[in-house]
């Protein structure tokens, strides 16, 4: 008697960590999609690999990698030339790090 409730304890942790196992790796598969950007959201990452395509460059897409999202890019569109080259210098000064006047590589990376 005393051996088949030790079967049955062992048998019953057993199940229980199988079934720990599954649902972790089970949640950690869903949290891969949830730090992705959605292209229908305005997410430009996804379209980053059609940039130089045909060894043609798409200024389009620096145009939406700049201002952040595809959204942001037809709302900057809207805006008057004034109001445009107004918001483009402020962002060109957030984006200069080391305030030395240019945006070189490093930076537009960062």
């Amino acid at each position: 008697m005393l051996a088949a409730k030790k079967f049955s304890l062992t048998a019953f942790y057993l199940v229980l960590v199988a079934v720990q196992v599954i649902c972790h790796a089970h949640m950690h598969a869903k949290d891969d999609d949830l730090n992705k950007e959605r292209e229908k959201d305005g997410s430009f990452a996804s379209r980053a690999r059609n940039h130089l395509d045909d060894d043609e460059h798409h200024s389009e897409f620096d145009h939406e990698a700049i201002l952040g999202s595809k959204d942001a890019a037809e709302e900057y569109d809207q805006l008057s030339p004034d109001v445009a080259k107004a918001r483009l210098k402020e962002l060109a000064l957030k984006m200069d790090k080391d305030e030395d006047g240019f945006v070189d590589r490093r930076e537009l990376v960062q």
